[in-house]
């Protein structure tokens, strides 16, 4: 947790100190958005504002929306359990452009660093579900739903891509990248919606599915491919 803790700060004053700090006192000469910039990546629907920093380098400012329904899923409970990803998220981005020249048709790179709420849950109404205690099968009529949710923590993820930009017209431009982020998935925790305690065969079962899915999170890697596309209008 701690290890985390510092990697995610070192990344993030990286990026401040040498970037953010040494380039918008730049951008601020000009005191104005060079562009707007309306695309979709791999976590949603993206929305920002492009400063032009010099004639080979801009500072894109962005946020980020995802509210997608994944699929169900076999937890090992009697039915399969359905799970939503959402995502809110703002992205800074400072790309180059080796061209030298950010107005014309040309490849770039670009550092990235996004803060993002990356929530996947599911809302299980156990009184469908049917419980093994043998040799008997039970189930649990009165129960109110539970809620399998993800840590409500703010998640740091730094990026590298590169990319090509398009110019369609003096006005428009149609950016594409792909590239690679680090971050590790948050853990999912269990809430049960009453005041009132559940079965101890109700609680034993959701108890095993939780750990199975915290297992399959703790298996997945921390390296995730990364891809944009987006178009640029010049204001």
């Amino acid at each position: 947790m701690y290890k985390k803790l510092l990697i995610n700060y070192s990344l993030l004053s990286s990026l401040f100190f040498i970037i953010l700090f040494p380039l918008s006192s730049r951008a601020n000469k000009n005191r104005q958005v060079d562009s707007i910039s309306i695309g979709v990546y791999e976590k949603g629907q993206q929305l920002g504002v492009q400063f032009k920093l010099d004639k080979s380098s801009s500072l894109l400012f962005s946020i980020g929306y995802l509210d997608l329904q994944l699929g169900d899923y076999d937890l090992g409970l009697s039915k399969k359990i359905p799970f939503n990803l959402s995502n809110n998220g703002v992205q800074i981005d400072y790309s180059k452009y080796l061209n030298n020249n950010i107005d014309k048709t040309g490849n770039f790179f670009t550092l990235g660093l996004e803060i993002s709420k990356l929530n996947a849950s599911s809302n299980i109404k156990l009184s469908d579900l049917e419980f093994d205690l043998n040799p008997f099968t039970l189930t649990c009529r009165t129960c109110k739903n539970y809620l399998f949710e993800s840590n409500d923590d703010l998640i740091f993820i730094p990026r590298i891509s590169i990319g090509r930009q398009f110019k369609l017209n003096p006005s428009i431009f149609l950016k594409t990248s792909i590239g690679v982020q680090y971050f590790s998935p948050p853990e999912i925790k269990g809430k049960y919606e009453s005041e009132y305690g559940l079965p101890f065969y109700v609680r034993e079962e959701l108890l095993e599915a939780q750990s199975k899915i915290n297992q399959n999170l703790q298996n997945l890697p921390t390296i995730y491919p990364t891809a944009n596309i987006s178009f640029i209008y010049k204001i």
